[in-house]
């Protein structure tokens, strides 16, 4: 049967909902459970139960002890309740933080994620001279445009950079641009330490970021402040708006666990 078929999407669909129906009488149980008990406790016959759970291990979803012979839940999930939980509370744990940034540089200050191989905006102060509605909470941007995506596209691995640079949007306010522009850009920012969107997005607007890491030391999202271009370094110069810029996203990934190694 061809897999596009509305039959193939059914199928597709009730083996996923088996899956998840697994894992959940897994969560439920505080000890290893055996295939047959497992089969009988979902309602899912064994080969099914079987082929699903060792498409879990492969990604540790599941593990499997050798000698009793029964599964149990992986440290994969672990993982991914960790990331979720960050999510859940760098907003809350990096407000401060752009409180007193924003304070400082007078600058509306932004808190991106990761998310999907885009950057979603999750916190936002207001500037104090300037209101900068380019960017709102919720707000889902590619990578190669404005400063805080493009300080987390600068520590992708380099087959996540590949990813984000082909399959652009080309957004209406996107001047599109070879890939070697944007590869120079990336070894530039990981040099330097911070990201530079310079009236690229809207006339008369510049915006700088710079990284946030995780536990991991994998690259988590970004901060970045924008204020009109004439006003950013009005009371301090570029870099020194910068090096305030880089200190607020090291204390935002110390708070998260960040011990100061980076992984790319």
């Amino acid at each position: 049967m061809n897999n596009q078929s509305p039959n193939g999407s059914f199928k597709s669909v009730a083996v996923l909902e088996k899956a998840i129906k697994i894992i959940t009488f897994l969560e439920k149980s505080n000890t290893e459970i055996g295939l047959t008990d497992i089969s009988k406790g979902t309602g899912i016959n064994k080969a099914t139960c079987y082929r699903i759970l060792e498409t879990f291990l492969l990604d540790n979803i599941v593990e499997f002890n050798e000698i009793s012979r029964k599964y149990y839940l992986g440290h994969r999930l672990l993982q991914l309740g960790t990331r979720v939980k960050e999510r859940i509370n760098i907003g809350e744990k990096a407000l401060p933080y752009l409180k007193d940034l924003t304070d400082k540089t007078r600058a509306s200050s932004y808190l991106c994620v990761l998310n999907n191989n885009k950057s979603l905006c999750v916190e936002r102060v207001e500037g104090h001279d300037v209101q900068i509605l380019l960017m709102k909470v919720g707000d889902q941007w590619p990578l190669y445009i404005g400063a805080a995506p493009r300080a987390i596209l600068a520590y992708l691995d380099d087959e996540s950079i590949e990813h984000s640079l082909s399959s652009n949007d080309n957004l209406d306010f996107y001047n599109k641009r070879e890939n070697d522009f944007y590869l120079n850009m990336i070894k530039e920012i990981r040099e330097k330490g911070f990201s530079q969107s310079e009236e690229d997005v809207v006339d008369g607007v510049t915006s700088i970021g710079a990284p946030i890491f995780d536990h991991t030391g994998r690259i988590f999202g970004a901060v970045s402040i924008s204020t009109a271009t004439s006003l950013l370094s009005k009371n301090r110069t570029m870099l020194e708006n910068a090096q305030l810029l880089i200190n607020t996203a090291n204390g935002i990934s110390q708070s998260i666990g960040w011990r100061g190694e980076i992984l790319i």
